[in-house]
This record gives structure tokens, sequence and C-alpha cells, in this order.
């Protein structure tokens, strides 16, 4: 009975001067507390939540937006980079178009030169004949002066055989 009559007492103490508020034990005091606390703490993380969501959309919206602007730019690149190649091909094009147009050209010319010289080679065929020749008329014209001196000496021998004087000059 004294226990009780103990606990009673503890009991209504407890109530009138720990909690600080009369008529409520320190057990209703401490769930009121936890109560307040988790109302706080649930608070606070539907705030986290909230934020969590709000940042996850935005951050979601930035990386569809820089998704976006990648895409724009990496197409943008990508034809610059395929108009860089077809003019790159197109100046490789007009390359070996300009090389076969010489080449033609230099074909062109090595035919001229073969023709010329197949000319040049029939002129000097034409020169050494033509010099030939003179050779030979240069020998019978040798040949006809040494003649004619003889000639001539037989007949200054004659002439002054038969007593003809030379003039005086």
């Amino acid at each position: 009975m004294a226990v009780i009559d103990l606990q009673d007492k503890v009991s209504a103490l407890q109530t009138d001067t720990v909690s600080g508020v009369p008529g409520i034990s320190i057990e209703q005091r401490f769930t009121g507390l936890h109560d307040r606390v988790d109302i706080v703490g649930k608070n606070v993380l539907d705030r986290i939540d909230k934020r969590t969501k709000e940042l996850d959309e935005k951050i979601a919206t930035r990386a569809d937006q820089l998704e976006q602007r990648i895409d724009a730019r990496a197409d943008l690149l990508f034809e610059k980079v395929f108009l860089l190649r077809k003019d790159t091909e197109d100046g490789f094009d007009r390359v070996n178009r300009d090389i076969a147009s010489v080449e033609l050209r230099i074909g062109k010319v090595n035919e001229r030169i073969d023709g010329l010289e197949s000319t040049v080679d029939q002129r000097f065929e034409k020169v050494d004949k033509d010099i030939a020749e003179l050779k030979t008329e240069v020998g019978e014209l040798k040949t006809g002066v040494g003649e004619l001196k003889t000639g001539f000496g037989e007949l200054k021998s004659m002439l002054i055989s038969l007593g003809a004087k030379a003039p005086e000059s």
C-alpha cells in the first residue's frame, strides 16, 4: 500500500512540477514532444522531397536543353564536316581533272616534239645529203680547176713558145 501511495505521490508531483503543464504526465509530455518532432521532421522531409523534386525537374529540364543544344551543335558540326568533306572531294576532283588536262597537254607536246624530231632528223638527213653532194661538186670543181691550171700552164707555154710577151702592168 505504501508503494502504491508513493507511486501516486510521484505521479502527482511529476504532473505538477516536472512537465510545466499542470495535469499532464511526463509520458504524455514526451509523447507530445515526439509527435511534434515527428510533425516537424515530416514537414522537413516533405520540404526536402518537394525541393528535391523541383531540383530534379530543373536538372532534367536543363539536361534536356543541354542535350538539345549539344545535338544542334553536333548537327551543325556534322554539316560543316560534311560540307568540308564535299569541298575537299570537289577540290580533289578538280585537281584530278587539272592533272588529266595537263597530262593531255603534255601528250600533245610530246607528239609535237616527236614530230619536230622527225622533221629535224629529215632536215639533217637532207643537209647531210646536200653536204655530200657539195663535197662531190667541190671535188669536181677542184679537179676542173686543176685541169684549168694545167690547161693555162700549157697555153702559157705555147704562147711563150710562139714569142708572146706578158703585158706590163
